[in-house]
């Protein structure tokens, strides 16, 4: 029996374009559900605090 393990993370961001609203989403649900600390969705986005900071000062997820 296989263990169940989260999908290999696909996010290639190049500064200057649009992150897609569902890594945006991610963050958010994360970060606010999941307990994340930001220190760690930095590491793992490769973004920086800023960025980081605007997604989750959204007030809702855009779509």
């Amino acid at each position: 029996m296989a263990l169940n393990t989260p999908p290999p993370l696909d996010f290639q961001y190049e500064k200057g374009y649009e992150i897609p609203t569902k890594h945006k989403e991610a963050i958010r649900q994360l970060h606010w559900f999941g307990k994340v600390p930001i220190c760690a969705l930095m590491v793992r986005y490769k973004l920086g605090d800023t960025t980081i900071q605007k997604i989750l000062g959204y007030p809702a997820p855009e779509r």
